[in-house]
């Protein structure tokens, strides 16, 4: 089950990234050699932040997309070097055009902080790839994360900014959008941190539900999460027995466990794991750590309803 459950995850990872396996490669790369983008600036030639921002993630979004599309993650092989390595240049070809922001001082205090949220999403991006080869579910998580942020801001800078692309990139930036049939679990991020990823086949015949429906169960899941309690046991291990009280069948569902000392302070995080968790019945579920905590706090990462 974990690894049908990375297979999820990595396609959720290589979906967000947009579309990746050369989908659209020929008519991009066409259309995108008729109107070239501007070349990347230092610093010293962003004269206006404010007026020039927008315009630059823009060109870092087509040069991404189009390096994509080139390149695509599929032709390597899974976590070997050279995927790793084409990860980080999708990474760094918006690092290029956007990276002289970072220290630069915007009128607009608050485009300025978006400006910085958003290279923090790809510094997260990139902190996340570290793990692709030593721990490639780590990778999915922190990858799936950063995602979901990064997309609430395109949403924000779409909406309140007038972010836009060339034609031949409008359909990735589309996708972006609530609402679109190309949408992949990257809305709305700004609720929730670690979104749920769903898949239409696996779902109770319902499909993912709208946006409100799929917040609204995670919502739901994440306070019946907060409920669990974890008994240390005989060989050193903690387990806590868990009831399925949610009205939902769940074929998997994965709880981020952050540890916690007694004055609240979070010691780090582990992960449990419940598979084929019907209403009503109850599944135990357990962890090991070294770290001598008090308490617990737990959510819910992932799941599959079905």
């Amino acid at each position: 089950m974990k690894n049908k459950k990375w297979i999820v995850l990595l396609l959720t990872a290589l979906l967000l990234l947009g579309c990746l396996a050369g989908c659209g490669t020929e008519s991009t790369t066409d259309s995108a050699a008729a109107t070239p983008r501007p070349e990347p600036k230092t610093a010293e030639q962003i004269t206006d932040p404010d007026a020039m921002f927008i315009g630059d993630l823009g060109a870092a979004l087509e040069d991404r997309w189009q390096l994509e599309a080139d390149n695509p993650i599929g032709n390597y092989a899974s976590q070997s070097e050279e995927q790793k390595n084409t990860f980080l240049s999708y990474i760094n070809a918006e690092y290029n055009y956007l990276e002289p922001y970072r220290n630069l001082t915007f009128k607009d205090t608050e485009l300025g902080q978006k400006a910085l949220s958003y290279l923090g999403t790809l510094d997260a991006q990139k902190a996340a790839l570290d793990l692709l080869q030593t721990d490639p579910y780590g990778f999915g998580y922190g990858w799936q994360d950063a995602s979901e942020q990064k997309a609430a801001l395109l949403q924000d800078f779409i909406s309140n900014y007038g972010l836009t692309v060339g034609e031949a990139y409008a359909s990735q930036l589309a996708a972006v959008m609530p609402g679109t049939d190309e949408t992949v679990a990257e809305e709305p991020a700004a609720v929730e941190t670690e979104q749920v990823q769903t898949t239409e086949e696996e779902t109770s015949g319902t499909g993912t539900g709208t946006d409100e429906q799929v917040v609204e169960t995670k919502q739901l899941l994440d306070q019946w999460a907060s409920q669990i309690v974890f008994i240390k046991q005989e060989d050193g291990s903690y387990a806590a027995d868990v009831t399925n009280t949610t009205g939902r069948n769940l074929s998997v569902v994965d709880f981020k466990i952050e540890l916690l000392n007694e004055s609240g302070e979070s010691l780090g995080v582990t992960y449990a794991e419940a598979t084929n968790l019907k209403m009503g019945e109850m599944q135990q579920i357990r962890f090991n750590t070294p770290a001598e905590f008090t308490t617990t706090k737990t959510s819910v990462t992932f799941y599959l309803q079905g």
